[in-house]
């Protein structure tokens, strides 16, 4: 009877050394690897035979991906369940991570790749507080590897956030705000400098406004989300709260 899983001794990087990986193919005849991560022989023909077994039995185990391919899927199923800004940072995280460590399969991405991204960040000058952003979007990547159970462990979930020390907050006085609207020529900006100075909103926040946010009558403007159109961009509050804040009369 032809054997449908193979063993092969996988050399390792220094080349000295090498590990078992189990191959087959699935139903859709695609090539698929599982790492067993050790070079005990008769330990690795049980596993083998095992995986022969469920194999002939109709048993199907979550197929073997490289990371690229678990990010287009992680894409497409995060769809509506995140923030497009915060998607598109972690389409870039999880890029770089490749570029960092390769294209592995995911079941073969171990701390050891976490922490080499981590190495591999600072080195290129990023800031503490923005490496913490990027292992905390990687690790939202691997959680769901985990849960679909293609990992047994989450790479990223023993990595320590780097200390962040505050940094001091930059306020401009009121006669340097008064400056920077005497100074801009554009009508539109004086406008959003104004709001920005009485109504605290953030720069996105201001910059997605439209003439339906703003109550004339009562002065009030009103933080909402917006869909794409012409005229603006899909976008949520960071806080997913519509907030309504008065204007002063100036604004």
């Amino acid at each position: 009877m032809k054997k449908l899983v193979r063993l092969w001794k996988r050399p390792c990087q220094n080349g000295t050394e090498f590990k078992y990986v189990l191959i087959w193919y699935d139903e859709q005849g695609k090539e698929r690897w599982q790492r067993l991560g050790h070079t005990d022989a008769r330990k690795a023909e049980r596993q083998r035979t095992q995986k022969e077994r469920e194999l002939r039995m109709g048993i199907v185990e979550p197929g073997s991906m490289k990371l690229s391919e678990f990010m287009n899927n992680f894409i497409r199923d995060m769809q509506g369940q995140v923030v497009e800004t915060t998607m598109s940072e972690t389409k870039h995280d999880m890029k770089e991570f490749i570029s960092e460590i390769g294209d592995l399969l995911v079941e073969s991405t171990e701390f050891k790749h976490a922490e080499k991204y981590l190495r591999g960040c600072l080195a290129k000058g990023n800031r503490p507080a923005t490496v913490n952003k990027k292992i905390r979007h990687l690790h939202r990547v691997f959680e769901l590897a985990k849960k679909r159970g293609i990992l047994e462990r989450n790479p990223f979930h023993d990595i320590t956030t780097l200390r962040v020390t505050d940094r001091a907050i930059k306020t401009f006085r009121d006669n340097e705000v008064d400056r920077l609207v005497q100074s801009t020529p554009n009508i539109l900006w004086k406008a959003r400098i104004l709001i920005a100075r009485c109504a605290g909103l953030r720069i996105g926040e201001i910059l997605n406004l439209t003439w339906q946010d703003i109550n004339f009558e009562e002065a009030i403007v009103t933080v909402q989300p917006k869909e794409n159109t012409t005229n603006t961009w899909a976008w949520h509050p960071k806080d997913y709260e519509i907030r309504e804040l008065p204007l002063s009369e100036e604004a």
